[in-house]
């Protein structure tokens, strides 16, 4: 009896270990860009949320955009539609949705509260897994708008 239970406390210690050393390699969701202030979402029409070199140049938004076509990049006249590369959540409570067409139509993907996506092009799976890459053109908090 003694030796299975000193059998099932190695195994339990090695699970412990072995699911410890998983939960420590996880990534933690990175600092918001500091451009991309407390309440908003925002999008860069570059990777590694940039606009023509800052992170100052962006689109964000505290509610939605329902049609990219109609904002530019603040302090810069690129065009939103179709043209962002980068995105990140730093809303206070809600995920954000980002479609590939105005109105929330089509395909989208979804940003939990402090998640970004530094790169819509390396196809991270769960974020916008390399097909988004220059095609949304619409995004809202989910209190205002979800799949």
């Amino acid at each position: 009896m003694k030796r299975s239970s000193r059998s099932l406390l190695g195994a339990a210690t090695a699970l412990a270990i072995v699911v410890g050393g998983v939960l420590a390699a996880a990534p933690a969701n990175a600092a918001a860009p500091s451009s991309c202030t407390s309440g908003r979402a925002c999008l860069w029409d570059n990777a590694n949320y940039k606009t023509a070199n800052s992170t100052g140049n962006l689109l964000w938004f505290v509610q939605y955009v329902d049609d990219a076509r109609r904002y530019t990049y603040s302090n810069t006249k690129i065009s939103a539609h179709d043209s962002a590369n980068s995105a990140f959540n730093n809303g206070r409570t809600d995920a954000a949705y980002f479609w590939e067409h105005e109105q929330y139509r089509g395909l989208w993907f979804k940003l939990a509260r402090g998640q970004g996506d530094s790169d819509f092009g390396n196809g991270v799976p769960g974020r916008a897994d390399g097909y988004f890459n220059n095609r949304v053109d619409s995004a809202a908090f989910e209190s205002i708008h979800r799949p």
